[in-house]
């Protein structure tokens, strides 16, 4: 009688836990998508960036030149891939917040549209950052995963700040 009743207790507090973890949205077998829109997950947003203490500023020595060179390249990279699929993003301006693995690939895109942006269907937007999450790779090398919070507005104009960059 006594092992039924601790058996019971266990299952009791067993589902309890699971319950309590379901609710919170910290259930570990929810996997956090690649891109998505930062009102769409606060929870798993408040966990990319306190896992993510480092920043895109710091993996370039803290040289500002460098790290800025490196996020609008990507940008303009972002920019140059929409043109080749035929995703319009001119007149799009977001906040975004990208998370990279040490080896340079994109682990995470979280991002949320600015007031004065054109309106998009931002649920096509998420898929093409997916694809292009997965073909894109900074050319940094770390030892820790590292992250940017930043603007971008489309065309990004970069020829005309920086003439070497070439496609």
């Amino acid at each position: 009688m006594r092992q039924l009743l601790l058996i019971l207790l266990f299952l009791t507090v067993g589902l309890f836990f699971t319950q309590a973890q379901s609710a919170s949205g910290t259930d570990s077998s929810t996997e956090v998508p690649t891109t998505f829109l930062i009102s769409e997950d606060d929870f798993a947003y408040g966990e990319l960036v306190s896992n993510t203490p480092t920043s895109l500023l710091e993996v370039c020595d803290d040289a500002m030149n460098i790290a800025y060179k490196k996020w609008i390249y990507m940008l303009a990279d972002m920019e140059d891939q929409a043109v080749e699929e035929g995703f319009e993003i001119r007149g799009l301006k977001i906040w975004i917040n990208v998370f990279w693995n040490a080896d340079g690939s994109i682990d995470h895109i979280v991002y949320y549209p600015k007031p004065n942006s054109k309106n998009i269907e931002y649920k096509d937007f998420t898929k093409f950052l997916n694809r292009f999450a997965e073909k894109h790779r900074m050319d940094i090398k770390s030892d820790v995963n590292f992250a940017h919070y930043g603007s971008a507005s489309f065309p990004t104009f970069v020829e005309q700040m920086f003439p070497e960059r070439k496609k």
